[in-house]
């Protein structure tokens, strides 16, 4: 794995959007995201209780990139200041060349191709700037939306943990998704 990509924050654009650090002046739109029940539906964590809670996950992103452990990007509409969306690779293992991709965005901007334009230009910057050979997303099962977008994106369902995951007094499934780089078409 490339570690010099953890030298300076890379800003990431792409035809409609900048992909840019987390910041606390995001925090109230990034409250707004994980507080909206829709979208949390599927993402298998309590929402936060406060806009404290959003800074301390802010600064976690932050230290997460200083640590090289992970790269998270704010998702903006270009000439917006509002942060509609997070994306980015974390649980980067540097001895096995992976990450794992993760995502989230504002209703209002599902179905407009918004995750798929980010994802394609991360996954891109995954695997030709961090020198990564696998992506891997792990999806609750009956998130059909996110299925289809990481098939639409060339990875291919590789396991199924069953109730693997403890949440909420309940066990949950796992859906494991992956993408080699020799797969990757841009």
């Amino acid at each position: 794995m490339n570690e010099s990509v953890f030298t300076s924050f890379p800003i990431l654009q792409t035809e409609r959007l900048d992909l840019v650090r987390h910041n606390k002046v995001h925090a109230a739109d990034m409250f707004a995201l994980r507080t909206d029940d829709d979208v949390m539906l599927f993402l298998d964590t309590h929402p936060p209780k406060s806009i404290t809670d959003i800074e301390n996950k802010i600064q976690e992103n932050i230290s997460n990139f200083d640590n090289k452990i992970g790269i998270n990007w704010i998702i903006k509409i270009k000439e917006s200041d509002e942060a509609i969306g997070y994306m980015g690779i974390w649980r980067v293992d540097k001895h096995n060349n992976r990450g794992e991709i993760g995502y989230a965005i504002k209703k209002e901007f599902w179905n407009k191709g918004i995750a798929s334009e980010a994802a394609r230009t991360i996954i891109n910057y995954g695997f030709s700037q961090m020198e990564l050979n696998t992506i891997m997303a792990n999806t609750n099962p009956k998130n059909l939306a996110s299925q289809s977008l990481l098939k639409k994106l060339g990875f291919v369902q590789e396991a199924l943990f069953r109730q693997d995951y403890f949440f909420d007094g309940k066990y949950l499934d796992s859906a494991i998704y992956g993408l080699i780089k020799e797969d990757w078409k841009i």
